[in-house]
């Protein structure tokens, strides 16, 4: 999706969260997790969702969420979903099949790029990558709708942080060390 240069701060962006993911994980965030999903639409003051990538039945939605707006996007080209990214606050996630894996996201790292708060199904247990709940994410549970703009902006400036220990450019030299060992990789540097 890109590494975008100019992030706005959540307080300037429009009330609206991204669902982004492969077309296995996506449509359980609708069926298995829509409770979470509406929890944290409340919590972030959400007034439309952009549904981005393989097209799911969104039926099962139907009165669920008043008052917010479900925007099937389908796919499209990644400027425009960089672009829907640096418009909205949230980006909502069910990474519940991969416990300690949340660092290896390529959905969490374009989320934290693009200075979103992301927010979980559930709790991903990934502090050995450097990710941690209620520090670079939030889970979609009772305790969210307790978090002000302000704490909001900190979970998403941490892991807009961690994502700068990640970028491409880190990525590429940590596997370009293994092909030229005058190429130091500078993880966490």
């Amino acid at each position: 999706m890109g590494e975008p240069q100019c992030i706005l701060p959540l307080k300037e962006r429009p009330p609206y969260l991204i669902v982004f993911g492969s077309k296995h994980n996506r449509p359980l965030v609708y069926t298995k997790f829509s409770k979470n999903l509406l929890k944290a639409c409340r919590a972030l003051g959400i007034e439309r969702i952009y549904d981005v990538g393989y097209p799911c039945d969104l039926s099962t939605t139907e009165g669920q969420f008043k008052g917010i707006e479900i925007i099937p996007m389908g796919f499209q080209p990644h400027q425009v979903v960089s672009e829907l990214m640096l418009t909205s606050r949230g980006g909502f996630l069910d990474y519940s099949r991969f416990p300690r894996d949340l660092g290896k996201s390529t959905v969490f790292a374009a989320y934290a790029a693009h200075g979103l708060v992301p927010v979980l199904t559930d709790y991903n247990p990934s502090e050995a990558d450097g990710v941690e709940n209620n520090k670079h994410y939030l889970v979609a549970d009772e305790n969210l709708s307790s978090l002000d703009l302000t704490q909001l902006q900190q979970v998403a400036d941490n892991a807009h942080r961690w994502y700068q220990d990640h970028n491409l450019i880190k990525v590429a030299k940590f596997y370009g060390s293994y092909f030229n060992p005058e190429v130091k990789p500078d993880f966490g540097n």
